[in-house]
C-alpha cells in the first residue's frame, strides 16, 4: 500500500509538467516541494510501523517467556536397597523418587517422561551414553503452575550386600544414578524438554542427597 501511494504521489508531480528535468520537478517549489514532504512524510510513518511492529513482537516474546511453563526436576526422595523379613514388609530395592515441578506461570501440556534408575561406575565415565527415550505408550499429562509430581525409577535387581553401603553413602566405586528426559508443550503450543540426571546417596543421618551431573542437565 505505501508503494502504491509513493508511486502515486511522484506521477503526480511528473504530470504537472512533463517537459521538466525528472530532477527539477522533484526540488522545484512548491510542487517538488510538497512532493519531498510527502515522502518523508510517508518514510517516516513506515519506519514508524517498523519500529511498532518490532516493539510489538519483542513484547510478545517477552511475554511468552515470563508466562510459559517451565519443567524443571529437582533431587527426591528415594529408598536404598534393603533386606527385611515378610512381616516388615519385604526385601526393598534401591529406588530414586526425582520430583518434577512447573515454576512457571501456566500449565504444561502433553507431558511425557521416563525415568530410569541404575547402579553404574563412580564416578561416571563420561563417554557412557543413558539411554533417556520415553517407552511406547507413555501417556500424556497435565502439571498446573507451582505444582509439582513424584517420578519413580526402580534399579534392576538386587546389587550384592557387600556393596550397599558404599552405594548408599557415596563411598564406593558404584553410585546410584537417576536420569530422564521430559517432554511437553505450553499454553502457546510450542514444545519444551528437560534433560537430567543425577546421583544420588544418603548421609549419616539416612537424609537424601545428591549431584547433578555435569553436561547431562539441560532444558529448552
Amino acid at each position: 500500500m505505501l508503494g502504491i501511494v509513493l508511486i502515486a504521489v511522484v506521477g503526480v508531480s511528473c504530470y504537472t509538467d512533463p517537459h521538466t528535468p525528472v530532477w527539477h520537478r522533484l526540488i522545484a517549489w512548491p510542487e517538488g516541494v510538497t512532493t519531498l514532504a510527502v515522502l518523508l512524510t510517508l518514510f517516516f510513518i513506515a519506519w514508524q510501523a517498523i519500529l511498532m511492529r518490532q516493539t510489538v513482537s519483542t513484547a510478545e516474546d517477552a511475554s511468552k517467556r515470563q508466562l510459559r511453563a517451565y519443567l524443571t526436576v529437582i533431587i527426591g526422595e528415594a529408598i536404598y536397597q534393603e533386606r527385611r523379613s515378610e512381616e516388615d514388609g519385604g526385601d526393598l530395592m534401591f529406588e530414586c523418587r526425582p520430583l518434577l515441578i512447573n515454576t512457571g506461570q501456566t500449565p504444561a501440556r502433553k507431558i511425557i517422561f521416563k525415568v530410569r534408575a541404575a547402579v553404574m561406575a563412580f564416578p561416571l565415565p563420561k563417554e557412557i551414553h543413558l539411554p533417556d527415550a520415553p517407552d511406547e505408550g507413555i501417556g500424556e499429562s497435565i502439571l498446573g503452575p507451582k505444582q509439582n509430581a513424584i517420578m519413580r525409577a526402580i534399579v534392576d535387581g538386587f546389587r550384592p550386600d557387600n556393596e550397599v553401603e558404599g552405594i548408599k553413602h557415596g563411598t564406593g566405586d558404584k553410585g546410584l544414578y537417576v536420569w530422564g528426559r521430559v517432554t511437553y508443550e505450553d499454553v502457546f503450543g510450542e514444545s519444551h524438554s528437560t534433560r537430567f540426571c543425577q546421583r544420588i546417596h544418603w548421609d549419616m543421618k539416612n537424609n537424601v542427597r545428591g549431584e547433578y551431573l555435569p553436561g547431562r542437565n539441560d532444558a529448552d
